[in-house]
């Protein structure tokens, strides 16, 4: 069957902005991972734990709440016809964010066990604030996706985290006793500079238009005006996105817990200390920096795939649509799914046998000592759960009815649920370790949901994406040997001085790439298929 030149553009498209995303990311990553890296060394554990756990929490709470649902509701389905209603809903979430983040700051102050700081308070307020801007540049962002101008986000987001970083660099460095005043004031600075991104972005754009286009598919953007609500004849809000937003909003609330999970334990029962917190806070972004470079790029642009690909309804489709949009869908789903298992099992196998280098690298004495290597390995293993679970759901929250969507916020229940009292007992038992095998854990049970899903969604084709999670003996021999070889390698080493650490990491870079070699020589078929959707050529699927 031949894949639909319409089709093949999509995924070219969301291809080419994931390498470009991607790219920008991991430059982005690199400076802001260097400038906190600087700034770990002048900072108190304490600080750190109340800056990055407890104020960054409040943070991306509002934002969950306020936005998350809206943009799941509105990629894919925003039509010319409805643009105003449209737009007043993405405004109804700016709005209610300002109540919300005030009730949750006023949670923040007196619900929650207060640090030793004279400016906390000063903090909560400001990161509240933040996120009240951030909101502002959303009517921007679902259009921006909507026109597949996908590099705006990570522009935005680029100069936006860079200035903050560069910012408290210098200031952390300058004057430390005014930490939280600090990372308040930039916090702040960003979010202006996110928004503004976007803002300038469309004004520059628009004056470029001067009159309405001719095509009724595009939506009907002339002018900034054209961003903000207005009144519109009948319902102010558009009935088929209102309660997909409401459902969506539902399993968000769920999967805020279960994604920030620990950070609400450890906020409200206090389980570690700020010390502690801040030091299993690091870990975890040394641990997911991977993910958020590669995996959360792919899993949002597999959205974005999907979620145009795929209808929502199934029966609304004509029959041939909708078999060329399943057979792509399966098609896509099973490379994503072999390409990020690969690349996860490389991460789990060199990450394991490098974590205390890395720590040392990158924090010194401070991430050397207590239980941060003992994190570090295990949130290795975490990864590999992190990544498949992002493409799975992508692909299951783009083919959800919204009868299916409702009951799986119930199922999130239970997820939470489960989540929250596994977590609580781990953590008495092993201590910080145990944040880490709860969300493994629960990453299991949601990927189970999302392959029954799948495999229920493709049970009457003959198509078996799921297959994808597989990869081939050949590699899979080969991770073996390296995974053996390596603990062999270290003993042998002496990684108290610098040659022996030179020395293992030079072999291990070898081993890396011979990996990759042997991914791609045993892997054609999945790279003859991407090389021919990059250069947008004919494809089949077979």
């Amino acid at each position: 069957m031949e894949v639909s030149p319409e089709l093949t553009t999509v995924f070219a498209g969301t291809v080419t902005s994931t390498y470009y995303n991607i790219a920008l990311q991991i430059f982005c990553k690199l400076v802001t991972f260097a400038l906190n890296g600087l700034i770990l060394r002048y900072i108190s554990k304490d600080l750190l734990g109340v800056i990055n756990v407890r104020l960054l929490l409040l943070h991306t709470t509002i934002l969950f709440l306020c936005r998350e649902g809206i943009r799941r509701a509105c990629s894919g389905n925003l039509q010319p016809s409805d643009w105003k209603k449209s737009i007043n809903l993405i405004w109804l979430g700016i709005v209610l964010s300002l109540p919300i983040a005030f009730l949750l700051s006023l949670i923040w102050l007196f619900a929650m066990e207060v640090p030793n700081d004279s400016y906390y308070a000063v903090g909560v307020w400001a990161y509240a604030l933040s996120s009240i801007i951030e909101l502002l540049a959303e009517p921007f962002y679902i259009t921006a996706q909507e026109m597949m101008i996908l590099k705006l986000r990570v522009y935005a987001k680029f100069f936006s985290l860079a200035i903050q970083a560069a910012l408290n660099a210098v200031f952390i460095i300058g004057v430390p006793r005014f930490g939280i005043l600090i990372f308040a004031g930039t916090q702040v600075l960003g979010a202006v500079v996110y928004t503004g991104c976007f803002c300038l972005y469309f004004w520059k754009k628009l004056q470029q238009l001067k009159a309405p286009t001719s095509n009724s598919n595009e939506l009907p953007v002339y002018s900034i005006r054209d961003f903000l609500p207005v009144l519109a004849e009948g319902p102010l809000l558009p009935d088929r996105l209102r309660h997909l937003a409401w459902s969506f909003t539902k399993q968000s609330f769920m999967k805020q817990i279960l994604t920030e999970g620990e950070r609400y334990i450890m906020s409200g029962l206090q389980m570690l200390t700020f010390a502690e917190q801040g030091i299993y806070d690091v870990i975890n972004n040394l641990g997911s920096l991977v993910a958020r470079l590669l995996f959360q790029q792919v899993e949002e642009n597999a959205y974005v795939l999907f979620s145009k690909v795929l209808p929502r309804e199934r029966d609304q489709s004509s029959p041939t649509k909708k078999n060329d949009s399943e057979a792509f869908g399966a098609k896509m789903l099973e490379v994503y799914l072999k390409t990020i298992t690969a690349f996860s099992i490389i991460i789990v196998i060199f990450g394991y046998s490098y974590s205390d280098i890395l720590l040392q690298i990158y924090g010194g004495q401070v991430l050397t000592t207590g239980d941060a290597p003992a994190l570090m390995r295990a949130f290795w293993v975490y990864v590999l759960f992190l990544a498949v679970n992002g493409v799975t759901e992508a692909f299951v929250f783009s083919a959800m009815s919204k009868a299916e969507v409702d009951s799986y916020n119930r199922k999130l229940v239970g997820f939470s649920l489960s989540f929250l009292v596994s977590s609580w007992g781990f953590v008495k038992w092993l201590g910080a370790v145990g944040f880490i095998v709860a969300n493994s854990l629960n990453m299991a049970l949601r990927i189970a949901h999302s392959v029954i899903f799948i495999h229920r969604y493709y049970q009457h084709s003959r198509h078996d994406p799921l297959r994808g999670i597989l990869v081939n003996r050949v590699f899979f021999i080969g991770c073996l040997a390296v995974a053996a070889v390596l603990p062999v390698l270290r003993s042998a080493c002496d990684l108290t001085t610098v040659l022996g650490n030179v020395v293992f990491l030079a072999v291990g870079a070898g081993l890396g790439v011979a990996l990759l070699c042997v991914l791609w020589r045993t892997e054609r078929e999945l790279i003859f298929f991407l090389t021919n959707l990059f250069r947008r050529r004919e494809v089949k699927l077979e």
